[in-house]
């Protein structure tokens, strides 16, 4: 089956608890409040009754909101007790804007930048059908965390939703191939099969994961 979708300002929280798509690869709608746009398009198998098989869905899409409240996020309370910033387990979100695809049963977002609590990030990762998330990101603390002067520290979030593991690290240089692609011309196969030969190329590195 293929399907397109074109959604301009619905709840989170409504249409959470219609799609089981979202309730699968976004669990986080359920914590959010507020209003939100999406353009998704994507094609998957479907079951015996019907229903979209998820693990088989392909597809690619964006989304934004202007303003979404956030709380009892277990990565942001996480977070807030990693950088000592408990107001940061209940904050508000403006100006959101991300691409993402869904393939092998990830969802999938491209790096994006959000400012949460007047700390300004940089992440991009996936979460997978069975809840586990792999973010990865920068995080630049403010002059007041910092004894008067800016700081870049790498950020891991890895873990699952409920139970999300936060790490810090020092500045990181991150390396990888770019490519410039549409959907219309969608090449990331050929740009992960230019990009893996080689990365082993790549030294000091934190991980093995990509």
């Amino acid at each position: 089956v293929n399907f397109d979708m074109n959604i301009t300002d619905v709840l989170f929280t409504e249409m959470f608890k219609q799609v089981e798509t979202l309730q699968k690869f976004a669990p986080i709608f359920e914590k959010a409040a507020g209003k939100f746009s999406t353009k998704l398009s994507f094609n998957s198998l479907l079951q015996k009754d019907m229903m979209p098989d998820l693990a088989s869905l392909i597809g690619n899409g964006s989304f934004s909101t202007k303003s979404v409240g956030l709380s009892n996020v277990p990565a942001l309370t996480a977070l807030a007790s990693s950088l000592k910033r408990s107001d940061l387990a209940s904050t508000t979100i403006k100006d959101l804007g991300l691409i993402f695809e869904i393939k092998d049963g990830k969802l999938n977002t491209k790096p994006f930048d959000v400012t949460v609590g007047g700390i300004k990030m940089n992440l991009g990762g996936a979460t997978g059908l069975d809840k586990s998330i792999a973010y990865l990101g920068k995080v630049q603390l403010p002059s007041s965390m910092n004894l008067g002067k800016f700081s870049t520290v790498g950020l891991k979030i890895g873990g699952t939703f409920m139970k999300p593991i936060i790490k810090t690290f020092p500045t990181t240089k991150f390396i990888g191939m770019n490519s410039v692609i549409s959907y219309s011309d969608y090449r990331i196969g050929e740009l992960w099969g230019n990009f893996m030969p080689r990365r082993n190329e790549i030294q000091n590195t934190i991980g093995t994961e990509l």
